[in-house]
């Protein structure tokens, strides 16, 4: 069953407060949020609302932001979650705040010694298929957290000293 754009923009604005919550350092309750969620919903199982912040996750990666850790980003989302989210990341202003300064946080250099504990298998790469977007879709304005980490100076002395 197709969501609702009720119930889209409640999912979006409360995955939002909870980014917002992470970026900012603040302890939240994800089991919590998704039962007072469940209550505006048109009966959606925890499932479904975990799967929903997931896409939800993969639609914030495409708005250039940070997603929150624990909702692994699902492919092939709704085209109205996208656009619900991009609507309401804009009016946002203490995301953007903190989302900003959560990429210009020093990195620390991790004690790990044992190099076989950091090495990982590659990413497979996987096709995803979307919706198209409508015509109508414009995006003025749009910030790249994730590229302004990458360029994060500290990051890649970090790097360095991780050696």
């Amino acid at each position: 069953m197709e969501w609702s754009r009720e119930e889209v923009e409640a999912i979006v604005a409360d995955y939002l407060q909870m980014l917002t919550m992470e970026l900012a350092g603040q302890n939240f309750n994800k089991t919590e949020h998704r039962r007072r969620l469940q209550t505006k919903l048109n009966g959606r199982s925890d499932g479904s609302i975990e799967f929903k912040h997931g896409n939800l996750s993969a639609a914030m990666i495409d708005l250039g932001f940070p997603y929150i850790r624990g909702y692994k980003p699902r492919a092939n989302y709704q085209a109205l979650l996208g656009l619900v989210a991009e609507q309401q990341v804009s009016g946002e202003t203490t995301l953007d705040q903190v989302a900003l300064a959560a990429v210009q946080q020093p990195a620390v250099v991790p004690i790990q010694t044992d190099f076989a504990r950091v090495k990982s298998d590659a990413p497979i790469k996987q096709h995803r298929a979307r919706e198209s977007e409508p015509a109508q879709l414009f995006r003025a304005v749009k910030r790249d957290y994730l590229e302004r980490e990458a360029r994060n100076m500290s990051l890649g002395l970090a790097a360095i000293l991780f050696r």
